[in-house]
């Protein structure tokens, strides 16, 4: 597997689209996406917190992650919604990175990236998740990325099948991962 090991139990797993016939998956009855609106930072944090073993959940991550510009983030930032409870149970981001594609530090591309996919512990099974992802694919077309990424962690085992059985995303080779790592730590969002 090409990966790089963070820690002695978590592997990192980057992942390449490969095929851009996406299967099309809506929300099941009962649920709706909707996209992000200020002060959704909060509701992002809360689902996040409920359903994140490995990482600490705060709003400073959530701006490190991806910064203040409510415009740019209610068209990247989606929420699906209980239509029962009103309540947003699961969150996914339609992201994006620059990434040095010619190995040379001179040539980048604008990648789309699948970004902070959750859903409920309670709700998931439904197709909540695959719904959200579809959706965030899809955006991230729309929006002109003509390569999209991901990284997760192999711990995630039901995402990293969903992923690859699903999505068709396939593993990257040691060169590739290194030139999004490093993408991800030079990124800056306002």
């Amino acid at each position: 597997m090409t990966t790089d090991t963070t820690s002695t139990n978590s592997t990192e797993l980057y992942l390449l689209a490969t095929d851009y016939n996406f299967p099309k998956i809506y929300p099941p009855e009962g649920f709706r996406i909707v996209n992000y609106v200020q002060g959704d930072v909060d509701t992002w944090v809360r689902i996040q917190a409920k359903t994140e073993k490995y990482i600490t959940i705060t709003k400073e991550l959530y701006i490190q992650q991806f910064g203040t510009n409510h415009e740019r983030l209610s068209q990247r930032q989606f929420f699906i919604v209980d239509n029962k409870t009103n309540e947003a149970v699961g969150t996914s981001t339609s992201w994006y990175l620059d990434v040095d594609t010619s190995q040379d530090d001179k040539t980048t591309e604008n990648w789309g990236r699948v970004h902070w996919v959750c859903v409920l512990e309670e709700y998931q099974g439904k197709g909540l998740g695959k719904a959200l992802v579809s959706h965030t694919l899809s955006k991230l077309v729309e929006l002109g990325h003509l390569k999209i990424c991901l990284d997760t962690d192999t711990r995630r085992e039901n995402a990293v099948h969903i992923y690859k059985n699903c999505f068709k995303f396939v593993e990257q080779d040691k060169g590739l991962i290194a030139r999004i790592k490093k993408a991800n730590m030079l990124a800056v969002y306002d």
